[in-house]
Order: structure tokens, then C-alpha cells, then sequence
């Protein structure tokens, strides 16, 4: 999904935790439709505030 994945490496390229309301803005779509969008998309990582961490490739945590 080109309309979703590339503003949304572009907000997670600033590094911070992206919110759903930044990258509807950044699509010019809907939360909603930015929602089922990145259901089909796998590897998405969120925080505990339902912000993406990262898509795609997405190490795990170290110790």
C-alpha cells in the first residue's frame, strides 16, 4: 500500500512513535481507513498508547 507505507516511513524516520492522527494526516485519509490499511500490513509494532513504533522490519528488544 504505496498511499500508506511511505508517509509512514517518513514519519518513523523522525524517530518518534507515530500516532494514527499524524499519518491520517499525512495519507489525506481517514484514521479509518489508515486503521485497516495497516491491518493488512504485517510487522506493524505499536507502544502502549497505540502509537507505531515501527513497520516492517522490527528487531526485538535486548537485555
Amino acid at each position: 500500500m504505496p498511499w500508506l507505507s511511505q508517509p509512514l516511513l517518513t514519519l518513523l524516520a523522525q524517530a518518534d512513535p507515530v500516532s494514527l492522527e499524524n499519518l491520517a494526516a499525512a495519507t489525506g485519509r481517514s484514521i479509518s481507513d489508515v486503521r485497516h490499511g495497516l491491518t493488512a500490513m504485517a510487522g506493524t509494532e505499536y507502544d502502549a498508547d497505540g502509537r507505531i513504533l515501527g513497520q516492517g522490519l522490527v528487531p526485538p528488544p535486548t537485555r
